[in-house]
């Protein structure tokens, strides 16, 4: 009907559709729920999800408060931060995390963003489709599920792994060999 009136189908990028697997944190929820139903009496500490443990500290309750109050004045308002990162938070970063330490880095090596979920899949934008990629096993899933709606990925093998040729690994341990590393392809499961 659409067609027959001038107008286009949305299409779906297919690539989604090759994300066999479920979401990690649901399946450890489930896991979960399902160990402690069996286990009621086991002391459980949830990393799964990395959810907080503690209330928020008093002074980071005292910043928000006043960062909250600076937004509600004419001179404090301000919208999206820069693309880099607010100066102020990349000179403590640097001073803080890492020249108290000794590690030798300035605040324009730093870039402050909102989150690795989207860094991990932007990233992809700036890179060619043609790029071959190597993800390490465990791995955060987003790294994976980032490449596979991106199309950057062959067929799911057995709906958690993904098929490599040998080609490709023969290739993956020409590269690492220059760059000083080792490459290992586990077997055993």
């Amino acid at each position: 009907m659409p067609a027959e009136i001038g107008l286009s189908v949305v299409q779906v990028n297919g690539n989604y559709l090759k994300l066999k697997a479920g979401y990690l944190f649901p399946e450890i929820g489930r896991r979960v729920k399902a160990f402690a139903a069996a286990n009621p009496d086991a002391a459980l500490i949830r990393l799964g999800i990395g959810d907080v443990t503690e209330p928020l500290p008093l002074a980071c309750r005292d910043a928000m408060k006043t960062a909250i109050d600076e937004m509600g004045t004419a001179e404090g308002f301000h919208g999206y931060g820069p693309e880099q990162g607010y100066g102020w938070l990349r000179e403590a970063i640097a001073k803080h995390d890492f020249q108290a330490r000794g590690c030798d880095i300035s605040a324009e090596e730093i870039f402050v963003s909102d989150g690795s979920k989207c860094d991990s899949s932007n990233i992809l934008d700036i890179l060619g489709a043609a790029n071959k990629i190597a993800v390490t096993d465990p791995v955060y899933p987003v790294y994976v599920d980032s490449n596979v709606m991106a199309g950057r990925t062959g067929e799911a093998g057995d709906g958690t792994r993904w098929v490599v040729g040998e080609a490709e690994v023969n290739q993956i341990h020409r590269v690492s060999g220059e760059l000083g590393l080792e490459a290992v392809f586990g077997t055993d499961r």
